[in-house]
């Protein structure tokens, strides 16, 4: 899995996987954790594209499954998505949740996603 590492303002951002690497429940994530140990950051910046599409469907508990996982590291998230996205009528709700938790947040740009982080 290609992950790329961003050093800004002396903090640091996991961002991948860049490879068309799909994050699903166990080792992709344990990758991604390994990393932000590594680099000492809770910091982590996801193109949804390496996010399957049951991520965004509620119903597969696949979001909740590596929300948790996120939360017990207590990883930050950033998610970058795009018009194209797909994603259950009940996303929007989890997503709001989300954001006042500021656990995970949707952008639809990189800046403003990063800019976001380097504010945690």
């Amino acid at each position: 899995m290609q992950l790329n590492v961003i050093e800004k303002d002396g903090k640091y951002i996991i961002e991948g996987p860049l490879d068309g690497g799909i994050i699903e429940r166990d080792v992709p994530i344990n990758d991604i954790l390994s990393a932000t140990y590594e680099y000492d950051t809770r910091l982590l910046l996801l193109p949804a594209e390496s996010l399957p599409e049951e991520f965004f469907d509620l119903s597969s508990k696949l979001a909740g499954d590596i929300l948790q996982k996120f939360t017990n590291y207590n990883i930050i998230a950033a998610v970058i998505i795009t018009e194209d996205t797909k994603r259950s009528s009940l996303f929007p709700e989890l997503e709001r949740e989300l954001k006042k938790q500021n656990r995970m947040v949707l952008f639809s740009s990189r800046a403003d996603a990063i800019e976001w982080l380097i504010g945690r």
